[in-house]
């Protein structure tokens, strides 16, 4: 059963809400910056794990996928939140 706040129980008992791994550094960097290097970073990895999806042993092809799909559903993200960031910032100020 979830609390109000959304945390379990077990969360709220052991502070997992405050754990190291719940914060994304180098994301929140990335999107507060325009050209953010660590994005450049992922899409050269992006572009190398398809050559190796195409070219690579059967082994290599599967293991390309798979990191495929997780740097996919990050750029992802990524797009998701600096469209959020410009659509905050080029909202009219309330009155």
């Amino acid at each position: 059963m979830r609390e109000e706040t959304g945390r379990s129980p077990e969360d709220a008992a052991t502070g997992a809400e405050d754990a190291p791994w719940r914060r994304y550094p180098h994301l929140d960097a990335a999107v507060e910056m325009e050209h953010a290097p660590v994005i450049a970073d992922m899409e050269r990895t992006w572009n190398e794990m398809i050559r190796v999806s195409q070219a690579g042993t059967a082994r290599e092809q599967e293991r390309a996928r798979v990191v495929l799909a997780a740097y996919g559903r990050a750029l992802e993200l990524y797009r998701r939140l600096t469209d959020l960031r410009d659509q905050a910032t080029c909202s009219p100020e309330p009155r």
